[in-house]
């Protein structure tokens, strides 16, 4: 079924885009589109058919969980795998809430990218094993707190975790300093955290960061 399969590739990096391509056009015979964001995303959407959307959650000035929303709101029928930097610990959880049919770490060998579109395409969804261990502790007392944050809250809470200064966050997601401040406050207060010190070491704590993220920010 794949290589008959029409695949949507959505990410804002060319190499990976290219090399994503190859992959798939090349090697297993499926006809490949390309979005580079939300906008362009959409407008493929809008003109072509399309099997499977495989979508990065880090878009620029976008919340990636946002668009997945949009996407399953205005094409319900579209699976949609996820596909990015992000480790399972830090969005997977979010990702399956938000519909998506499949989520794999851009670090995951071809095979695994290749059985995951081939299970997906197939009407299932493909867990991986990270993916199942955050699943099956989604709801452990320990992980509370942050869960009580919104999708954008959570983004802006990993990038401040990883040592992301407010203007950086804000450039990064295409939004004012004020904003983020905002966003920041209100993050402390929902976790009950009365410093950024203390919202790097929580996200340390419960594994959503590791500590060489946070001293290379």
């Amino acid at each position: 079924m794949i290589d008959s399969a029409y695949i949507l590739l959505v990410d804002d990096h060319p190499a990976l885009l290219a090399g994503l391509r190859n992959v798939l056009s090349e090697n297993c015979g499926t006809t490949v589109l390309e979005g580079f964001d939300t906008r362009s995303m959409f407008q493929q959407l809008a003109n072509h058919h399309v099997d499977l959307l495989i979508l990065d959650l880090g878009l620029p000035g976008n919340s990636g969980l946002a668009a997945l929303k949009e996407v399953r709101k205005r094409y319900p029928s579209i699976p949609v795998l996820i596909f990015t930097m992000y480790p399972e610990t830090q969005f997977a959880v979010r990702a399956f809430r938000a519909g998506a049919s499949g989520f794999l770490n851009k670090q995951a060998p071809e095979s695994e990218l290749k059985r995951a579109i081939e299970t997906i395409l197939n009407g299932k969804k493909y867990i991986s094993d990270a993916a199942a261990q955050e699943l099956a502790g989604s709801y452990h007392p320990d992980q509370i707190t942050h869960n009580t944050l919104t999708d954008r809250e959570f983004e802006i809470f990993l990038m401040l975790a990883r040592g992301d200064s407010i203007s950086k966050t804000a450039e990064r997601l295409s939004l004012s300093v004020k904003t983020i401040s905002t966003h920041r406050s209100n993050i402390l207060n929902k976790m009950q955290l009365r410093s950024t010190y203390e919202l790097i070491r929580y996200a340390i704590q419960h594994n959503l960061v590791n500590s060489n993220d946070s001293l290379s920010g």
